[in-house]
């Protein structure tokens, strides 16, 4: 399969670097975090540790690159991806899970 940049639309050129057995979770990281988003997440995490996957969000890894571009190669790197919204949330927040959801269908 051929993946692009979201960036810059041009196919990548080094290999994805696959994370096998781990599941990109996409949902309202930044305060305040709805409490039943906490308790979904709790609930999610006691789940996939039984299930030995691991898990990890957007702010799970910290680099100095394009925070969409962080985004995306974490999406591409797993075979599980998980979204979680709320009617608390903002407009924005939602449209930026089902932006990730899409790339995770993509």
């Amino acid at each position: 399969m051929i993946y692009y940049n979201p960036i810059d639309a041009d196919p990548i050129s080094k290999p994805v670097s696959y994370s096998p057995r781990s599941c990109f979770i996409m949902t309202k990281l930044g305060e305040p975090i709805p409490e039943v988003i906490s308790e979904i997440r709790e609930k999610l995490t006691r789940k996939l540790d039984s299930l030995n996957i691991n898990e990890f969000d957007a702010s799970s890894m910290v680099t100095g690159r394009d925070f969409l571009l962080k985004i995306w190669n974490q999406i591409l790197s797993v075979p599980l991806g998980i979204g979680i919204v709320d009617e608390s949330m903002s407009a924005q927040t939602m449209a930026n899970i089902f932006y990730e959801i899409g790339i995770v269908k993509g």
